[in-house]
């Protein structure tokens, strides 16, 4: 029995014990025996099992029952805590840069409307258009909004600004279990103790400063305990005085209007700020959308050289905008001097780069052109039209017709798309034939992990879909039990769809289930999981996509071709090669020949007139048929005993000394 819970490393013997804390919850124990000898191991974990019973009333001597709540005089604790621990470590990043004072002071201003927000709706912070009338009318301008936005459009339900861990490890200091029925009053507490913490490092700008700010654009009235429900929330007092409009360069704008009748016209910010809440919703636009039209407008905005209102646009800021296009580089915005100093920065960098990384290209240009006449055409539909008829159409220089879009989608497939010798080269891993361990798939050896390593490529490989489709799969998304076994993609709060087109049903390809994924699905449910690839589910990434690219995909690519593809090339001052989204070009090549309602409909494709473009979903049987066109490329795979990975390392992470796995 001892010897059970042995394991080695490096030749040195270890032990390992989970003990459970309460559900859902345990606590690993290892311990390094400092021994090469296996009896000497051995007699070492008898004594340490002995003593396992003394450690498990030791761990969890402090937990409370698990139907004890928080009081009062605890959750001010835990608000305290909580303030003095972000306080700290937003001010020890200040100090890293004393320089960026006015940066530091704009993002902590922003995030105490930020975690104001949060306490007042529970966690839910976007902003409808009601949303932004209500601020209005209670005196916030429009620039307080704008940033407000920005800030939200950081986080997302994959990256919130407090997760449940925090929450969860502030409950348990306090002695508490942690479970749905409490951590919603722990997270408002946290959420107060941001906006708190924030105002303090803006407190603490002012002593780096040696000086008090004597006009703060933001203040916040900490006179009453924000723990007591029957007092006011913290409230925010912003400073309301004119302030001349200016230029990117500081000047004033050439007006012909005073500031009372600017003050009641439509900016272009604020067109921006009420056409994103308009266009927010579970139909809505994505938070990738909306981050770039907040782009775009920016973009604008400095092309034009401040905010100006609607009424006061003409043609020829559509050209300044275009010119602005022509001189920055063709990727701005990616070194700290950019992020730092905006569009001029960009500028600067422009002048020192060779010709041809210059310039926005075409399909960049017209996708930010999209979103500004969407602004412009949301502002027209509220009554603030331009001063002129503004044409787009002068500035596109590509079709934009339906056949010609789909015509350069197909040709860009085409060129990027992984020939089946490619294919077959990727599909050859040690990943489904036998690795050395979960940590090294790519080193032969004998183990076999069924994990996102082994099911995420061959999901991009068999149904040509985006990453951020499938990989993103909830349990309770697949059907693996109904007469012909499917999985239905939908728009979630942890993914977002394309297109409509997206939003369908598809069958689990024969192959997946030969090689075991119903079982896998099964075990899964099982386990507790929620997720298809609980794995994938980083708190610092923005998608399940991202995580499968950065931690799989390019290591996977690197393995099958160390100097890169026949495709590769030079893009723009960059390097590209073949990407996941080529699997669609090779999985829409190995299905002509079938209809093209089926074809587009497996693929999420839009299609390309009336005839395609797909409005209820195809049967089953008929998706099932065209998807095993894909079956040739993963027939030489073999089947092999389902193994998890182990239970502490169905999350994501990766710790020292996990060496087992588990077997079903």
């Amino acid at each position: 029995m001892a010897a059970s819970y042995l394991y080695r490393r490096n030749g040195i013997y270890w032990w390992r014990r989970v003990l459970p804390l309460y559900p859902g919850r345990s606590c690993d124990i290892r311990l390094s025996l400092r021994t090469v000898d296996r009896r000497q191991a051995v007699t070492c974990s008898a004594l340490l099992v002995a003593a396992v019973q003394e450690i498990e009333v030791m761990m969890t001597a402090g937990m409370r029952d698990p139907c004890d709540r928080p009081d009062t005089e605890e959750l001010e604790k835990i608000y305290r805590q909580s303030v003095k621990r972000r306080a700290a470590e937003i001010i020890d990043d200040q100090r890293r840069r004393v320089s960026d004072v006015d940066l530091h002071r704009a993002s902590n201003t922003a995030h105490i409307d930020y975690f104001q927000r949060l306490a007042d709706t529970n966690g839910h912070p976007d902003l409808t258009a009601d949303d932004v009338t209500a601020l209005r009318d209670a005196g916030w301008t429009v620039e307080r909004i704008s940033r407000l936005a920005a800030v939200i459009s950081l986080y997302s339900p994959t990256r919130p600004a407090i997760s449940m861990r925090f929450v969860d490890a502030a409950l348990e200091q306090a002695g508490f279990v942690p479970h749905n029925g409490i951590r919603g009053m722990v997270q408002r507490t946290m959420y107060l103790a941001g906006r708190d913490a924030c105002q303090e490092a803006n407190d603490s700008l002012d002593q780096m400063n040696g000086e008090r700010l004597t006009a703060p654009a933001l203040r916040i009235d900490l006179g009453a305990s924000p723990m007591s429900p029957e007092q006011p929330h913290a409230t925010v007092r912003e400073n309301t005085s004119d302030v001349a409009p200016t230029s990117a360069d500081g000047a004033p704008l050439k007006s012909a209007h005073n500031g009372a009748e600017l003050s009641q016209q439509m900016l272009v910010s604020e067109a921006m700020i009420l056409c994103i809440a308009h266009n927010t919703g579970p139909q809505g636009w994505s938070a990738d959308t909306k981050k770039q039209v907040r782009q775009a407008i920016d973009m604008f905005i400095f092309a034009i050289g401040g905010d100006l209102p609607v009424a006061h646009l003409r043609q020829t800021h559509l050209g300044e905008l275009s010119q602005l296009f022509g001189k920055l580089p063709n990727r701005y915005g990616r070194t700290t001097a950019e992020l730092k100093g905006g569009f001029n920065a960009s500028l600067i960098r422009a002048q020192s780069l060779p010709s041809s990384e210059v310039g926005i290209k075409q399909v960049t240009r017209n996708k930010h052109l999209t979103w500004v006449s969407k602004v412009i055409r949301y502002a027209t539909s509220q009554g603030h039209r331009p001063a002129e008829p503004l044409d787009f159409s002068e500035l596109r220089r590509e079709s934009k017709s339906v056949n010609a879009k789909i015509g350069r989608q197909l040709a860009r497939d085409k060129r990027a798309a992984w020939t089946p010798d490619e294919v077959n080269r990727m599909l050859s891993a040690p990943i489904w034939f036998g690795c050395h361990s979960p940590d090294d798939r790519f080193q032969q050896g004998n183990v076999v992990v069924h994990d996102a390593w082994y099911w995420a490529p061959l999901l991009a490989v068999l149904y040509g879909g985006r990453s951020s489709e499938t990989v993103a799969l909830a349990l309770s998304e697949i059907f693996e039990t109904d007469p012909i076994p499917y999985f239905s993609i939908e728009f979630t709060e942890i993914r977002a769809l394309k297109t409509a087109q997206s939003k369908r049903k598809l069958p689990i390809h024969p192959e997946l289930i030969r090689l075991g994924f119903v079982e896998y699905v099964s075990a899964m449910r099982t386990a507790g999981h929620e997720y298809l690839f609980p794995e994938l589910h980083s708190p610092k990434s923005k998608s399940f996509a991202s995580t499968f690219y950065k931690s799989i995909f390019k290591q996977w690519r690197d393995w099958g071709f160390p100097e890169g593809t026949a495709w590769r090339h030079k893009d723009g001052g960059i390097t590209k090669d073949k990407d996941v989204h080529a699997f669609r070009g090779t999985a829409s090549s190995a299905m002509i020949g079938l209809p093209d309602v089926v074809r587009y409909y497996i693929l999420g494709h839009e299609g390309t007139n009336t005839t395609t473009i797909t409005y209820d979903e195809v049967p089953l049987d008929k998706t099932l048929k065209g998807l095993r066109r894909l079956t040739k490329f993963t027939k030489h795979i073999p089947r092999q005993t389902l193994v998890l990975r182990p239970i502490d390392r169905q999350k994501f992470g990766k710790l020292r000394g996990r060496r087992t796995v588990v077997v079903l």
